[in-house]
């Protein structure tokens, strides 16, 4: 009896399991799953063999130190993601620190994570669709746009878009256990679940914590209509804006504010209206991913008389004018994925934030329409029901065309997919490509010069170093790096002058340091070499003496200074290094000596001359 009981605990929930998976339904549901998974996985197959690359990658990754012991845990929790105390992200340091622990810095298994991240999303999304419509059709092309779709390429095929795909993963996890919590007779269970999804997404993301705005949409027009106790209908809603809050507290006493400078209204202003042009491009992008790029920006409106600014604003108010005639007739699925896009690009409307690239110009990424893309896809496949059901009522053309058109259209999306990830594994060819429509991104240019680098491709790298200190003449990393790839090209001399340049290096001065010892023993190489062939040459000497001083070599600077004025009893410039040389070792004869030879000597360098003289009053 007690075997037979044992059994009959076991087979209880193990028999109606596999009732619900042999069910036809379920097998659909399972098949169609993993057709979406199998497409995902095939269009992001061909950039997981890439190595790290861009800026993001070595500052979020490769150089950051608290990623590789989990003894920095507290630390990595409290810490902003790119060192600026502008972005709290410390869920992505947590799963940097486990790929760290097992894989090091393989890339491979990075690329992989992002990939099971992007699908989880897309397996989300097929649920989260099945609750609004009873159609599985809906669920499935929507879920399959979002896996396949080219506008995603940007966080899935680069690293650092990780903190956007974990963001985006339990924000989506978070509103459907939401969804489905209002279906299933209030299970507390499933609430709570919600609200830990909720947490998980604003830590990983700073966009994850419009979810509250979302939920409000979501009562607001779904449950509003049957509620009878005024608004109670919102309190649902109330712990998540009480975690948003402890959230905006949390990042206040951790210092992570620094992008929450303050503006005038009228940049403010400026910078709304354009985002909201950027708005009419996002929009072509779902249809029409001609141009996709990495890092896409656009040209910030100067003046409310622009022209384009005034086109802007006109199509917006005939748009709204049209939503306003026509709100009755829009269903309710369609007026809430209409919110969904605009709740969603909301930290992104240059509202509340600044987000510039560089001076007067604002960011436009694709990646921005990762989660907010959510709510076209499934307008596009309401827009395509809706095409099929008017072709099938009014017979404008044969079915199976407007199926192959359909097709053809996806074939589309899915083969720029490919194109952009095949882009995606070779750096160099993908900051080409936002190089080729957008040549003045300095944040692109410089990152392009560091890919050149990796390519070994010097000459090259050089001319776009140089271009962003045209930009901006006290860019310290561009300047190392210019500095660097002259030296890497043999011009050893011209790097170290572009090292003098440097005033103030900051947070870069140990590398600036390094390079220094480097190029000076290139230099002394290349001096040396070249004095075994020309024993005679003074201004060699003097070159080497220079160098020498330099690296704290001061004997060898004495002599070398000496030989260049045996050989050239005249040289002004060799006898005032060799003054100020003895007058740093403290022989005092030596250096006014010296000074005032040079003095005696010719010359039109007045400054040379001035400060020869300020040397020797001190003297006397």
């Amino acid at each position: 009896m007690t075997v037979s009981s044992s059994k009959g605990s076991c087979d209880g929930p193990i028999k109606p399991l596999m009732v619900r998976l042999t069910h036809p339904k379920a097998q659909s549901t399972i098949l169609a799953l993993l057709i979406i998974i199998c497409l995902g996985v095939f269009v992001y197959s061909f950039m997981v063999t890439d190595t790290f690359k861009t800026l993001d990658d070595y500052a979020a990754i490769v150089n950051n130190d608290l990623i590789k012991s989990f003894d920095n845990l507290p630390k990595a929790l409290t810490s902003s993601y790119f060192g600026e105390n502008s972005y709290w992200r410390p869920l992505v340091f947590v799963s940097y620190m486990i790929e760290y622990r097992f894989y090091g810095l393989n890339p491979y298994f990075y690329y992989i994570t992002n990939i099971i991240i992007h699908l989880a999303s897309a397996v989300v999304i097929f649920f989260l669709v099945r609750f609004f419509y009873d159609d599985r059709r809906v669920a499935f092309f929507t879920s399959l746009l979002f896996a396949t779709h080219p506008i995603n390429w940007e966080p899935v095929a680069n690293i650092p878009g990780r903190a956007i795909l974990l963001s985006a993963f339990f924000y989506f996890l978070s509103f459907c256990l939401f969804c489905y919590y209002c279906r299933s007779k209030r299970r507390l269970s499933i609430y709570l679940i919600s609200l830990m999804s909720f947490v998980l997404s604003f830590l990983s993301k700073e966009s994850g914590a419009m979810l509250p705005l979302l939920i409000v949409a979501y009562l607001w027009i779904y449950e509003r209509p049957r509620a009878k106790n005024g608004f109670g209908y919102l309190v649902p809603s109330v712990p998540y804006f009480v975690l948003m809050g402890l959230y905006i507290i949390a990042r206040q006493a951790l210092g992570m504010v620094s992008m929450f400078h303050s503006r005038t209204w009228e940049s403010a202003l400026l910078g709304f209206f354009s985002f909201l042009r950027s708005l009419f491009m996002f929009l072509r992008l779902f249809v029409f991913p001609y141009d996709l790029h990495y890092d896409r920006t656009r040209t910030m409106f100067t003046h409310f008389a622009d022209a384009e600014l005034l086109l802007t604003l006109a199509a917006c108010v005939i748009l709204g004018a049209l939503f306003i005639r026509n709100y009755k007739r829009i269903s309710a699925n369609v007026l809430f994925f209409l919110c969904w896009f605009f709740i969603d690009l909301f930290p992104v409307s240059q509202l509340l934030v600044a987000i510039n690239t560089q001076p007067g110009v604002i960011s436009t990424a694709e990646h921005f329409l990762y989660s907010a893309g959510v709510g076209i896809f499934i307008l596009m496949i309401e827009g395509a029901t809706w095409l099929a059901r008017q072709n099938a009522e009014k017979g404008f053309i044969d079915g199976r065309i407007m199926k192959f058109a359909f097709l053809g259209i996806y074939l589309f999306f899915f083969l720029t997919t490919i194109r952009q990830n095949i882009l995606a594994s070779n750096e160099v060819a993908m900051l080409g490509q936002t190089l080729k429509y957008d040549p003045d991104n300095i944040r692109m240019v410089e990152s392009y010069g560091f890919a050149l680098v990796t390519a070994k491709r010097y000459a090259e790298a050089e001319a776009f170093f140089r271009k962003v200190l045209e930009f901006n003449p006290d860019h310290i990393r561009s300047r190392i790096s210019l500095g660097k790839v002259l030296c890497d090209q043999g011009r050893c001399v011209e790097g170290m002058l572009e090292y003098d340049k440097i005033r103030d290096p900051g947070p870069l001065k140990d590398l600036l340091e390094e390079n220094k010892k480097l190029t000076y023993a290139l230099v002394i190489r290349q001096y040396e070499q070249m004095l075994k062939d020309q024993p005679t040459n003074a201004q060699l000497h003097y070159s080497l003496g220079i160098v020498y001083a330099r690296t704290q070599r001061t004997q060898e600077a004495l002599a070398a200074f000496q030989e260049a004025i045996r050989l050239k009893p005249d040289f002004k410039e060799a006898l005032f290094n060799l003054a100020s040389l003895y007058d740093v070792l403290g022989d005092k004869d030596q250096a006014r000596a010296n000074f005032e030879k040079s003095l005696t000597l010719p010359g039109e360098d007045k400054e040379l001359n001035r400060y020869a003289q300020q040397q020797l009053e001190k003297l006397r």
